[in-house]
């Protein structure tokens, strides 16, 4: 995955000539830009907001913040993480650097769990419950461990984390273990974990299932099994999940236990890899709901 400019010396980023403004512009805007986030989606960039109440509690005594965030990052326009760029020659692990954007982390107008610094020669995550950081690595290998970064600081990250719990994904695993061609998967009230329509023609639905450990399976549907799809829902959540896959994104995710409802269906292997960011699958086809 190609991120910076190829012409980026990382040797020569700790030059005097080399400000916040450039590890902003050339370091930070792309990484921001792979991620999914943009100054023009629900996935918000926004740059140097003002603080209203510059002020944080700490226990019964009020610090004030003298400086703004750099960025603060919204997923479907809540605010989700705060990065704040040093220049090269900044400590961005220990001291005040990380202090400060700790206290911007946990301002009242801002109320996120992560904040991030960078300083174009590494960048450093942190958790607002834990002492030490959660990710530091090299902005250098950021490239060849991008994996990392995007399971941490994507949107799904935010609204879809269990996408993230390192579970291999079922299809490639049967590829690799040699599936019969004429392999059939019949599942009972299996757990969704989201649906989503991908296009006209297609929806997709997730679950977790067993096989050795647990695997992520995908399962794709055309559009005339979505009458069907739906008599499989509960009442309860029919008018919810309806509206989430008619309307803009197009999708029903869960986020807890109750969200998710079981469907009775059976599918067939598609045999052809999908390719998503930074991840490689093998949805399955289902032929019916039952």
């Amino acid at each position: 995955m190609r991120l910076f400019d190829e012409n980026i010396d990382f040797n020569l980023l700790q030059s005097e000539d080399i400000k916040e403004d450039t590890i902003r512009e050339e370091i930070i805007a792309p990484i921001l830009k792979a991620l999914g986030y943009s100054a023009f989606s629900e996935n918000k960039i926004i740059r140097s907001k003002n603080l209203e109440h510059p002020y944080v509690q700490f226990g019964t005594t009020s610090k004030k913040v003298y400086i703004i965030p750099d960025y603060i990052l919204q997923v479907q326009n809540k605010n989700a993480f705060i990065i704040d760029a040093k220049n090269p020659r900044e400590n961005i692990l220990t001291g005040i650097n990380p202090e400060q954007a700790y206290s911007y982390a946990i301002h009242r107008e801002v109320k996120v769990s992560k904040y991030v610094l960078c300083n174009g020669i590494d960048i450093v995550i942190f958790d607002v419950n834990e002492l030490e950081p959660i990710l530091k690595m090299p902005i250098k290998d950021l490239e060849e461990n991008w994996d990392s970064l995007y399971k941490m600081l994507s949107p799904m990250a935010f609204t879809n984390p269990h996408f993230f719990n390192y579970k291999p994904d079922l299809g490639i695993r049967l590829l690799k273990w040699g599936m019969p061609g004429d392999m059939k998967l019949h599942y009972i009230e299996a757990k969704i974990l989201d649906v989503a329509k991908i296009n006209e023609k297609y929806y997709s639905f997730s679950l977790v299932v067993s096989f050795g450990d647990e695997c992520i399976a995908t399962f794709d549907f055309e559009n005339k099994l979505f009458d069907a799809f739906m008599n499989q829902v509960p009442e309860s959540k029919k008018e919810i999940i309806y509206t989430a896959l008619t309307r803009q994104p197009f999708k029903y995710l869960t986020k807890k236990a109750e969200d998710s409802f079981g469907v009775s269906f059976l599918a067939e292997p598609s045999y052809k890899l999908e390719y998503g960011i930074d991840e490689v699958f093998m949805p399955f086809i289902v032929k019916e709901f039952n």
